[in-house]
């Protein structure tokens, strides 16, 4: 998806994630998940930016990936590491530890907006 530019200046896009194995969560913990992003065609035409604000994940159309955020283990943040990476917190809120499962390549995307 190439970048979208409204008259406001604002320019939004998609960017999509190589494999992602999320770290065991013990109880009521959080972890920081680094996150290599490319755009969704495969090329970095829009790599992030330090002012870039991150939203989602969310699945991709007919990814199975999803699952892999299981009851229990939630998203808290994303932040800007570098052109290519962001930093995911993930949570666990329950009393229990949680070992999430991998997550596929291109399961998740996170909508991009740049002021």
């Amino acid at each position: 998806m190439a970048a979208v530019t409204r008259n406001d200046g604002h320019v939004f896009f998609v960017m999509n994630q190589a494999a992602v194995d999320l770290a065991n969560h013990t109880a009521v913990a959080s972890v920081d998940t680094d996150v290599d992003v490319e755009g969704l065609d495969g090329v970095d035409q829009n790599p992030l930016a330090s002012g870039d604000f991150i939203v989602g994940p969310f699945p991709a159309a007919g990814a199975a990936g999803w699952a892999a955020l299981e009851a229990g283990v939630a998203v808290v943040s994303n932040v800007y590491k570098d052109a290519n990476t962001l930093t995911m917190r993930t949570t666990n809120a329950s009393a229990g530890a949680i070992n999430p499962a991998s997550i596929a390549a291109n399961a998740l995307i996170w909508a991009v907006i740049r002021r």
